[in-house]
């Protein structure tokens, strides 16, 4: 996984953390693992979790994205990895924030 960066561009374990509350490290080694990628776009591939929440919580799913595409700016040899990950909600849109709960399952 590469530690990334936030703000522009942003992506990787910094964007997740920072700006989405996710912990990448946690849920990447949990979900990926076990789980068969939905590919979704040419090299592009998302996981999949749902979370059993605390009493007086609501459920959320956790979603992963792998871009398994070699950049040539990174220059090193391998793939982008884990982008970004995200916290859906009963509703099925993506929140700004993952609650504090999530990366303590």
């Amino acid at each position: 996984m590469r530690y990334g960066r936030t703000g522009d561009g942003a992506f990787g374990y910094l964007h997740a953390l920072i700006d989405h509350n996710l912990d990448l490290v946690l849920w990447t080694e949990r979900i990926v693992p076990t789980e068969d990628g939905n590919n979704y776009a040419l090299g592009r591939y998302s996981y999949y979790a749902a979370l059993v929440p605390p009493k007086g919580e609501q459920t959320v799913t956790i979603k992963l994205v792998e871009d398994t595409f070699f950049p040539r700016d990174h220059n090193d040899g391998y793939e982008t990895g884990i982008l970004t990950g995200y916290c859906i909600d009963n509703s099925g849109q993506e929140e700004s924030k993952c609650p504090n709960w999530v990366d303590e399952e």
